[in-house]
């Protein structure tokens, strides 16, 4: 039964398993067939010769890699940089010039030099006031009070401004007649200060203006009122805005020749009319004339009694009733500088006593002018700080005097600086002082050194050190 059923069943996979050993003789094998073990394969499709040899490579890495050569270079020559530009970053701030962060100067508070207030001992009556031409005056009050032929410095001054005359310049002339000269008595009758005129001649505008300031007439000044203005009304219209437009109040003008008793003006008007005058070239040539001679009028004194007296150059008297009034003015050199004093005295008593105490009050601020306000030396002018904290002063190096009389104040320009120097002593720039007479300059020095910064502050600023900050 067993070789019938080896005999009729092939083996042609499975054809190695041995027979039981009870069993004959193996049978001879079977021939091969067709048949394989992968149905779905077509056996025709299959190749039937070797392709060509494929090269041979590794499917997984090696077990240990190469090992590399460390190069030192990757690391010295940017270590090498980095400390070279450490080193030259430091060598350069430390080095660096301090001219972008130069210190900051700050004018101190109390620079201001001042002048103490004027001391007069003023006239028992009436109104006085004195003056160093340029400077506030000094008055004793504030009241106005009657002008009398002091209103004649008004007149002048408004005529001028009107009919301006140059100096050496005569002017247009006016003709006088018989009706002229008998208005002339009837001002004498009037007690009114008064020349005489030419019957059938004439005067100058120049003429008339001597007659008015040196002997005070008062038949001048109306007729130069007149002839200029049209009419002694419109003269006092012009007059008003004339002292208007130059900033004189305290002033009122009623009249061209001050016989009204409403001519009225304060100290402080008073010595600014008498300025104005001074500085007009016509005017102050008249008030410094002693006499003079016209026609008509003959030979005439000045009624300013003192004229060329201790360098008195002018200027104006008037009185009324009982009361006497004076305006002067003085020349004194201090140093190298020329001053104009003024003094001015209204409702003197008598004729002496207006020309004495003029004459006082002219020496009183005379010898106030002669004392000069002193910035002593070591005075400190303004502060320096830097912006490493640093701190020292800038001080006068030398006294600096100039005349403030009456309280007045010196402005201060300053020219600080202090370029490279930083050490006590050094020459830091100029303060220059002005005041209304003049003006004075000082040096100006470091109180102290200013040590410059550490080197940490330099390595920790370059901005501010290389002038970018």
């Amino acid at each position: 039964m067993s070789a019938a059923f080896a005999a009729a069943s092939p083996v042609t996979v499975l054809d190695s398993v041995a027979a039981p050993a009870s069993t004959a003789a193996p049978a001879p094998a079977a021939p091969v067939t067709d048949r394989v073990a992968l149905t779905w394969v077509d056996p025709d499709a299959l190749p039937t010769e070797a392709g060509p040899q494929t090269a041979g490579f590794e499917l997984l890495p090696p077990l240990r890699r190469p090992r590399r050569r460390f190069d030192a270079r990757v690391v010295v020559i940017p270590a090498v940089a980095v400390v070279s530009l450490v080193i030259a970053y430091v060598a350069a701030m430390a080095l660096w010039p301090l001219s972008a962060v130069e210190p900051t100067v700050t004018a101190a508070e109390a620079t201001a030099l001042r002048g103490t207030s004027a001391d007069v001992d003023w006239p028992s009556d009436g109104t006085g006031a004195v003056a160093i031409e340029g400077f506030t005056p000094a008055t004793s009050t504030g009241d106005a009070d009657q002008l009398a032929s002091l209103t004649k410095l008004v007149t002048a001054l408004v005529v001028l401004d009107a009919a301006p005359l140059e100096s050496g310049e005569q002017g247009p002339s006016y003709d006088f007649t018989f009706a002229d000269r008998s208005e002339y008595w009837q001002y004498i009758a009037g007690n009114q200060s008064a020349l005489n005129v030419p019957d059938g001649g004439s005067l100058t505008e120049y003429q008339l203006l001597q007659g008015t300031l040196i002997a005070s007439a008062s038949n001048y000044a109306d007729r130069l009122a007149m002839e200029v203005f049209g009419s002694v009304d419109e003269y006092t219209a012009a007059a008003t805005a004339w002292l208007d437009a130059n900033d004189i109040d305290g002033v009122t003008i009623t009249d061209a020749s001050g016989f009204d008793r409403g001519n009225e003006a304060t100290p402080a008007a008073i010595i600014a009319l008498a300025e104005k005058a001074l500085a007009n070239p016509v005017i102050a040539e008249i008030v410094a004339t002693d006499s003079a001679e016209l026609p008509g009028a003959g030979v005439f004194e000045n009624t300013n009694a003192l004229l060329g007296e201790s360098g008195v150059i002018g200027v104006k008297t008037g009185s009324y009733a009982e009361n006497y009034n004076l305006v002067a003015a003085r020349t004194l050199t201090v140093g190298d500088q020329e001053l104009t004093l003024l003094a001015s005295v209204t409702g003197q008593p008598t004729d002496d006593l207006r020309v004495s105490e003029t004459r006082r009050l002219l020496e009183d601020v005379a010898t106030e002018a002669s004392v000069a306000s002193s910035l002593a030396a070591g005075t400190v002018v303004a502060g320096v700080t830097t912006a490493w904290g640093a701190s020292s002063q800038l001080v006068t190096d030398a006294d600096a005097s100039l005349l403030l009389w009456n309280g007045a104040t010196a402005q201060t320009e300053a020219d600080y600086e202090l370029g490279e120097a930083r050490e006590e002593g050094a020459t830091a720039g100029t303060l220059t002082l002005t005041g209304p007479a003049g003006s004075a300059e000082v040096g100006v020095e470091l109180a102290s050194d200013v040590p410059g910064p550490d080197l940490w502050w330099r390595l920790s600023h370059p901005l501010e050190l290389l002038g970018i900050g």
